[in-house]
């Protein structure tokens, strides 16, 4: 690997930390509103700033990694995506169940996406193909994934894992170089995005197979 292209992967993968660290302070500024009340400022301005970290940063990312057609296509078709996921939760945020999200929520599409740009640059059909995942499980509104914020802070022993999870995290980056992190990262999104559909299946081919023995 060149300096160039490592110079390059250790940019996306810093754009990946911050990402995660917008993501956190996402979580604790809704933490503050649902315990001392928000305003109707504090909507918008949650919604403005969710556009520009998970939508329009990572869209500006891939415009600005990926070359000629590729970028101009690939980064438009994020943002729209996440623009979409956006509006409908803010939307259906009065009737939803609010321990559950429906479709992906944009922060793991902006994981994604700045990940699939940190591991695979210089291979644009991996990328299109990660970020065409991302968008698509942001916009499956029938898919329930559970709210993990607010799960956890009802299970707060599931905190202390937090330091584990971050020596695994730095020692694999002391050991393999940054790729490594955020490899496991892109593992945790895609395992996350696929459960509910994973499940689904197996519950429709296991009602298929109790079908198929049921006794005419």
């Amino acid at each position: 690997m060149d300096q160039l292209s490592m110079a390059t992967g250790l940019r996306n993968s810093s754009d990946v930390l911050f990402l995660m660290l917008g993501a956190a302070f996402d979580g604790f500024d809704g933490a503050a509103a649902r315990r001392f009340g928000g305003t109707s400022w504090g909507v918008y301005s949650d919604d403005v700033a969710d556009a520009v970290n998970y939508g329009i940063a990572p869209g500006y990312a891939l415009f600005h990694a990926l070359p000629g057609v590729d970028g101009w296509i690939l980064g438009p078709f994020y943002t729209l995506f996440t623009f979409s996921r956006l509006v409908y939760f803010t939307l259906n945020k009065s009737s939803a169940d609010p321990n559950f999200f429906s479709g992906v929520p944009s922060t793991l599409g902006g994981l994604i996406t700045l990940s699939s740009l940190a591991l695979f640059q210089g291979h644009p059909a991996l990328i299109g193909l990660l970020v065409g995942i991302a968008g698509v499980l942001m916009v499956s509104f029938d898919a329930r994934y559970r709210h993990l914020g607010r799960a956890l802070s009802r299970h707060k022993r599931a905190f202390y894992g937090m330091p584990v999870l971050l020596i695994i995290l730095l020692g694999g980056n002391r050991l393999f170089g940054p790729e490594a992190p955020v490899a496991l990262i892109l593992a945790a999104c895609l395992a996350y995005g696929f459960k509910p559909n994973v499940g689904h299946m197996v519950e429709v081919v296991g009602k298929y197979r109790e079908d198929r023995g049921a006794p005419d």
